[in-house]
C-alpha cells in the first residue's frame, strides 16, 4: 500500500510538472477562485465568491532587499589583524570522507557525493569570522553545538553573532572515525539560519550552492520554504518542479506542487494531487483545507500553526493570520508576520516593533512604519500632548514622527526623550534607540544640548556609530569642569563609552565615576551599577577579577551557568577555536535579555570572545547589556 501510494503521488507529481510547463487556457470544473496572477492565460476562471484582488507584496518577488552589504552591515567590525589572512591557518587535518581542493588560498570540498561545507556568503571583510573559523575544532562537536543553538534569542547583538557565524565562508573542520555524514555541517547551519529567521541570507546561500548540492532533500526543502517566506514565489515553484521527481516520498513536495499548480492556474492537476493526498491520508490537513479554499470548494478555515506554505496561502487568499497563530508562531516567523499585508497596519506595527527589538528586522523597517502612520494636523501640531491622549504603538509613532518633523534640535530631542521613555515602558528600548539613531546623526556636538547628550550617545552606540558617539563624549569630558549639566551627562554616558572602547581609565576612574554619579543614583542602585560595570571592564580586558570578584553576586534572575559549559568555553578560547567559542557563548547566554543571565555567564562570554579576537563583538554585547540594565 505504501509503495502504491508513493508511486501514485509520483505520477501525479510528473503530471503536475508537465502541466506547470504547459499552462492550460480552460478552467476545470468547480469554479475555482483566481487567487494568483495567470500570466499568459487567455480565459479567466469564474470565481465562486466574487473576484479576488491580488495585492502587491511588501517585498519584491524577485531581487528583493537592499543587498547583503546594507543588510548585514557590522559597525562593531573586528580589527583585520584578529582574523587569519587568506591561505593562512589551514587545519592540519581535514574530514576523511571528502577530498579537499585548494583554490585561491581557500580549502574547499570536492563535490563527489558530498556538500560544499566551505560555502558561505560572508568573507572576513564583509563581517564574516574568517577562513580559520573552525580551525582546531572537532566537526561532530561543532554540528552538535550548532543544532542546540537557541532560536529565541532576544538580544540583537547575540543574534547578529549567530548569523555571522553561520553565514561565514570558512575552511571545513577536521573529522574523525564515525563522524557525521558528508554535508551535515552545511545542513545544520542552514537549519539554524532558518530557525533564527535569517531567511533572505539563507536563500542567498542556497542559491550559491552548485546544482549537485541542491539535490539534497533537506536543503532543497529549505530552499522552497525560504523562497516562499521572502515572497519569491516563482523561485519556490521552480525548485518544487525540479525536486518533485527526486523527493516524491515526502508529502511536502506534493503539497508545494499543489500550491504552485493553483498559482499557475492548473486546477485540474491540483485537484488530482489533492485527491491522492486525501486517499492516502498523507499531507497536512490544514494545507489541504487551504488548497480547497483556494480552489473555491470551501470557506477558509483558519490554521493553528505557521509554516511557509500556510502563510503563502493566507497571503494569496487575502486572509489575515489569526491572533492565535501569531501568538503561537516561532521567533523565526515574527519578521515575516510583521510584513504580512493581509494584517491591518495597526496589527502589523506592534509586530514590526518587536521584530526590530529582537534583531529580526532592520531598524529602517520600523522607521518607515512610523512614518507611514497617519495623524491629523492637530496631533502633529503638538505631538507630545497628543501622545499623552493615545497609547501603544500609535503614541510611539506620533512621538517619532513629531521628532522627525521637528524644526530644531532641542525640540527633536525632547520628543525623542518622550519616545524612548514610552518605548522602555513596553520593553522596546533597543528598538527605539535604533530608530532614533538616524534622527540624531545630523545633530552636531553642542554644549547647549548637554542634557540630551546621554540620549544621543546611547542611540549612536546601539547602532555601532562609535566615531559620532566619541565626539559627543569628548565634548562632555572637556566641558564638565565648567558646565554642570555636561558633567552630569558625562557621568551618565561614561560607563557606556568605557565598555565600548571610546573612553579609557585615564579620563575617569571607576571610583571617580562613582563619586560623580552618587548625586543621581541612590546608594543601592549605584553599588549594583558599579559592580556590573567592574565585571564588564574586567572581562573585556582579561582581568581575572571579572570571573571571581564580588561583582559576580546575582544581578539577573538566572541560575549560575553550567560548570561543564564554562569549562568547555574556557578551553576553546584558550586554544583559539573561534567558531567553537562563539557557539558556546551563544549556548551559555541562551535566550532572553542579556541582564537575565547570571553575571558569571556574561563575564566568561565576554572574556572568551576577546581572547579569540572577537573583541568588537564582546564590546557590542557589553554595551547592550548596560543599555538593557538601565531601562
Amino acid at each position: 500500500m505504501i509503495a502504491s501510494a508513493a508511486s501514485r503521488l509520483a505520477a501525479a507529481g510528473v503530471a503536475g510538472v508537465l502541466l506547470l510547463s504547459n499552462p492550460v487556457t480552460a478552467q476545470a470544473p468547480g469554479q475555482p477562485r483566481q487567487l494568483f496572477p495567470q500570466g499568459g492565460s487567455t480565459t479567466a476562471p469564474t470565481p465562486q465568491s466574487g473576484p479576488q484582488e491580488f495585492r502587491a507584496p511588501l517585498l519584491q518577488e524577485e531581487g528583493a532587499g537592499q543587498g547583503r552589504e546594507a543588510e548585514m552591515g557590522e559597525p562593531w567590525r573586528e580589527q583585520s589583524d584578529s582574523l587569519t589572512g587568506l591561505g593562512e591557518g589551514l587545519p592540519e587535518e581535514v574530514e576523511p570522507h571528502a577530498q579537499q581542493i585548494l583554490r585561491g588560498g581557500i580549502l574547499v570540498d570536492a563535490l563527489e557525493g558530498g556538500l560544499p561545507e566551505t560555502s558561505g556568503i560572508l568573507e572576513a571583510r564583509e563581517g564574516g569570522l574568517g577562513l580559520d573559523l573552525w580551525q582546531g575544532s572537532d566537526r561532530d562537536e561543532l554540528i552538535r553545538l550548532i543544532r542546540v543553538l537557541p532560536d529565541n534569542l532576544e538580544s540583537p547583538a547575540l543574534r547578529d553573532l549567530a548569523r555571522r557565524l553561520l553565514l561565514s565562508t570558512a575552511t571545513p573542520p577536521r573529522g574523525g572515525a564515525g563522524s557525521a555524514a558528508p554535508g551535515e555541517l552545511l545542513r545544520a547551519r542552514a537549519e539554524r539560519l532558518y530557525a533564527l529567521g535569517a531567511h533572505e541570507e539563507l536563500l542567498e546561500l542556497l542559491q550559491r550552492l552548485p546544482r549537485e548540492a541542491r539535490e539534497d532533500p533537506a536543503l532543497a526543502r529549505l530552499h522552497v520554504e525560504v523562497a516562499l517566506l521572502t515572497r519569491q514565489r516563482a523561485e519556490a515553484c521552480r525548485v518544487t518542479a525540479a525536486g518533485i521527481d527526486d523527493f516524491n516520498n515526502d508529502a511536502f513536495w506534493q503539497e508545494a506542487l499543489i500550491y504552485c499548480q493553483i498559482r499557475e492556474g492548473q486546477e485540474a492537476a491540483a485537484n488530482l494531487g489533492l485527491s491522492l493526498l486525501r486517499e492516502t491520508g498523507e499531507g497536512d490537513p490544514q494545507l489541504l483545507q487551504l488548497a480547497e479554499a483556494a480552489l473555491g470548494y470551501r470557506d477558509v478555515v483558519q490554521p493553528r500553526d505557521a509554516n511557509a506554505l500556510i502563510l503563502a496561502y493566507l497571503d494569496a487568499l487575502d486572509e489575515p493570520p489569526s491572533s492565535g497563530l501569531i501568538e503561537q508562531a516561532p521567533y523565526a516567523f515574527l519578521g515575516v508576520l510583521a510584513q504580512q499585508l493581509t494584517l491591518s497596519f495597526d496589527e502589523r506595527l506592534p509586530l514590526v516593533e518587536r521584530a526590530v527589538q529582537f534583531g529580526l528586522l532592520e531598524p529602517r523597517k520600523l522607521a518607515e512604519a512610523y512614518e507611514r502612520h497617519r495623524f491629523n494636523v492637530q496631533q502633529l501640531g503638538d505631538p507630545a500632548a497628543a501622545a499623552r491622549e493615545s497609547d501603544g504603538s500609535a503614541a510611539r509613532a506620533l512621538l517619532y514622527k513629531g521628532a522627525w518633523r521637528a524644526g530644531s534640535a532641542a525640540e527633536k530631542l525632547e520628543l525623542l526623550q518622550a519616545f524612548l521613555e514610552h518605548s522602555a515602558a513596553e520593553d522596546l528600548s533597543l528598538a527605539a534607540l535604533q530608530v532614533a539613531s538616524d534622527l540624531v546623526l545630523d545633530i552636531h556636538p553642542d554644549g547647549a544640548l548637554a542634557p540630551h547628550a546621554p540620549l544621543i550617545v546611547r542611540a549612536l552606540l546601539t547602532t555601532g556609530r562609535l566615531e559620532q558617539a566619541a565626539a559627543w563624549t569628548s565634548l562632555l569630558r572637556s566641558s564638565r569642569e565648567k558646565n554642570q549639566e555636561a558633567g552630569a551627562a558625562y557621568a551618565e554616558v561614561w560607563p557606556l563609552a568605557r565598555v565600548a572602547g571610546i573612553e579609557a581609565d585615564g579620563a575617569l576612574t571607576l571610583n571617580a565615576w562613582e563619586e560623580l554619579r552618587s548625586e543621581a543614583l541612590d546608594a543601592g542602585h549605584l553599588a549594583e551599577e558599579k559592580a556590573f560595570l567592574q565585571l564588564l571592564i574586567d572581562a573585556l580586558e582579561g582581568r581575572e577579577a571579572g570571573r571571581t570578584s564580588a561583582s559576580l553576586s546575582r544581578i539577573g534572575g538566572a541560575a549560575p551557568p553550567s560548570p561543564s559549559v564554562v569549562y568547555a568555553l574556557q578551553s576553546a578560547a584558550a586554544a583559539g577555536r573561534r567558531g567553537e567559542t562563539a557557539l558556546l557563548v551563544l549556548q551559555l547566554l541562551g535566550s532572553g535579555a542579556l541582564t537575565d543571565e547570571h553575571p558569571r555567564a556574561l563575564a566568561e562570554s565576554l572574556s572568551a570572545l576577546a581572547d579569540v579576537g572577537l573583541r568588537a563583538t564582546a564590546r557590542a554585547i557589553a554595551v547592550e547589556s548596560l543599555l538593557v540594565l538601565r531601562n
